[in-house]
């Protein structure tokens, strides 16, 4: 291969890869662009109570009260009831904002995943009709090809229905630990 054949599959090549890290790059912007509002503000408190700075104003805060109330000045006694109230309410919509937050990155997952099943989808099928069009020109060409079962059952369609089943029969014999 010449060098300038050469540097024309590496531009191809950066390219195709330039254009695949758009489309992706566009992905990513649409699912932000498309999420509903609360998660938004799902994401912000996540990041927010993520923070180190969080933790530390917390452990203040806390620290604060506790000092506070054992002096002249208490509003609040030992056992501290309201804050107790307020860390408790705190704590079921920090668990809210989490388990919205989770949700979201799930069902980002699950359509990453269904994305990636597909490509590997299309990629199968492709080498199938590869090796078809292979055997062709090896018969057209006369080439003698030696019996390869594996090599005549990757030639043929594959049933993803058929392997999901086998899959789940499969886990299912599998004992639980």
């Amino acid at each position: 291969m010449s060098v300038s054949a050469a540097r024309k599959t590496t531009t191809d090549q950066d390219q195709a890869v330039d254009r695949n890290i758009q489309a992706i790059v566009d992905l990513e912007r649409k699912a932000l662009d498309e999420r509903p509002h609360i998660n938004h503000l799902t994401e912000i408190a996540s990041k927010m109570a993520a923070s180190p700075a969080f933790i530390v104003v917390h452990v203040l805060i806390f620290a604060g009260w506790m000092i506070l109330n054992t002096t002249r000045f208490a509003f609040d006694q030992n056992p501290f009831n309201l804050l107790n109230l307020i860390f408790a309410f705190e704590a079921i919509v920090l668990t809210s904002i989490v388990l919205s937050a989770q949700t979201e990155l799930r069902r980002i997952s699950d359509r990453r995943a269904h994305l990636d099943l597909q490509v590997n989808i299309l990629a199968e099928q492709e080498l199938t009709a590869i090796l078809g069009l292979l055997n062709q020109l090896s018969d057209r060409l006369g080439i003698e090809k030696k019996s390869d079962p594996e090599l005549d059952q990757l030639s043929k369609d594959t049933d993803v229905r058929s392997i999901a089943t086998a899959i789940e029969k499969k886990l299912e014999e599998t004992p639980k630990d």
